[in-house]
């Protein structure tokens, strides 16, 4: 019996077959050839997924959480890179606690500056739970063009280290807001890809790790 090749059933599957041939293969499938029909449906299958695949429309946070994994990154060493420090316009540590507020539980906040950017840093503790005993921190920001008032960065690589390695990534939106969470740490940097060339790097305050 004479069977079809697996390129034959693929653009089978997806019409794109001539007539009389797609007419001529289905009568080899009512004949009974089961290899065939094991090919036939599986490549249906394939057709199937692919096209439920390109009429999928994710979340735009399940796509920045892809793009903050699969991010390219940089390619030239780290002294080749333009790399920016910020420096620190206002820290929320500086403020008199309220009466009765201990220094570990408050939130706090943090304004920057680098070069033609600002950047506005909220840290605060996440509550533990009894299902997960481990304290987490949380780290929303926001990034801006001092330039152009009102024109967020969007879709920025922003990643937080530590001397241990990367401590958590993510990806801006068009808001330029990005949100991280990570275990408490000391030495944590910020470092915003602002662009292929240029990074701007952000140490945060002790007691905001």
């Amino acid at each position: 019996m004479k069977h079809y090749s697996i390129d034959r059933w693929i653009d089978f599957s997806r019409h794109l077959v001539e007539r009389a041939e797609q007419a001529t293969m289905e009568e080899h499938l009512e004949s009974g050839c089961a290899k065939c029909r094991r090919t036939s449906d599986v490549m249906g299958k394939l057709a199937e997924t692919i096209e439920a695949d390109l009429t999928y429309a994710a979340s735009p946070d399940v796509l920045r959480r892809a793009k903050a994994i699969f991010f390219p990154r940089h390619d030239e060493p780290r002294e080749k890179l333009n790399r920016v420090l910020a420096h620190l316009v206002y820290d929320s540590l500086r403020d008199p606690l309220p009466a009765g507020v201990r220094s570990g539980d408050r939130p706090t906040q943090a304004l920057y500056e680098a070069a033609d950017y600002s950047l506005d840093v909220h840290v605060s503790r996440e509550h533990v739970s009894r299902e997960h005993s481990a304290p987490r921190m949380v780290l929303v920001g926001q990034i801006a063009d001092r330039r152009e008032p009102g024109k967020w960065l969007a879709e920025t690589p922003v990643s937080l280290k530590s001397d241990g390695g990367v401590a958590a990534r993510s990806v801006s939106n068009r808001f330029g807001e990005f949100h991280l969470e990570y275990a408490p740490q000391e030495d944590l940097q910020l470092e915003i890809a602002v662009d292929a060339d240029s990074t701007i790097e952000v140490p945060l305050q002790q007691g905001s790790c």
